[in-house]
């Protein structure tokens, strides 16, 4: 059973008071200085749970607060969730410290008596590892850059009637007009204005429209039902 609330009676008054809440100033000298940002996190916990097969770290904290700031003290998106241990031993606990999330791996999420599990809140994961909100478009392939929210788009071999608009591999869409629309096998009529297309800039229309090239049978069967004009 998952719960938005990080207090818990053996946790320390000071991370009940945070509210899940984890900033830390990131003080390595290259980046700081170039983006002056603050890394920080929501997580939510799970209790008699541990996340299993991508522990990266492990080490032995005074609370789950100390942990949530290790994690968050690793190199960027490197850290995403960690396990924390209820018992203490010589009053410290174990700190899990994990490279996967249970969003991404679910079925890695195991029952463990006297832990608890600490996952990124989604809105925060997607800060970290910004690809997961899928920003690329039009077959554009996101690849998660060294700081916060940053990212690039390696974008499909760019058509010369439909030009990239923008670093997402956005189109101007308002070019792109469907003629005609029959629901025959699912296929339709477009063009981008006047202009005649090669093989290629059509199968490239054809992609950004969530679609592909007409396949024979396909192309006969509209025919048959009124397409008969082809552009």
């Amino acid at each position: 059973m998952a719960c938005n609330c990080l207090c818990r009676p053996l946790l320390s008054n000071l991370l009940k008071s945070m509210l899940l809440l984890l900033q830390l100033l990131d003080f390595d000298s290259e980046v700081s200085a170039a983006r002056n940002k603050r890394k920080e996190a929501l997580f939510y916990s799970i209790e008699s749970a541990s996340h299993v097969g991508n522990i990266i770290k492990v080490e032995k904290t005074k609370s789950g607060l100390d942990c949530a700031f290790l994690c968050l003290q690793m190199p960027q998106g490197s850290c995403l969730s960690f396990n924390f241990g209820r018992i203490a031993t010589n009053g410290l606990h174990i700190c899990e410290l994990s490279n996967s999330e249970r969003a991404l791996e679910p079925h890695k999420l195991l029952n463990r008596i006297n832990f608890v599990y600490y996952g990124m809140k989604m809105s925060d994961l997607t800060r970290f590892l910004p690809c997961l909100s899928s920003p690329c478009r039009n077959g554009g392939l996101c690849v998660n850059g060294p700081t916060l929210e940053m990212f690039t788009c390696n974008c499909s071999l760019e058509i010369r009637v439909l030009p990239y608009i923008d670093h997402k591999c956005n189109v101007n869409e308002s070019h792109i007009e469907v003629v005609k629309q029959l629901h025959v096998q699912g296929v339709m009529q477009a063009q981008v204005g006047k202009l005649q297309l090669n093989y290629f800039e059509a199968m490239r229309l054809c992609e950004i429209l969530n679609g592909s090239l007409a396949t024979l049978d396909q192309l006969t069967a509209a025919w048959q039902a009124g397409l008969q004009i082809c552009r």
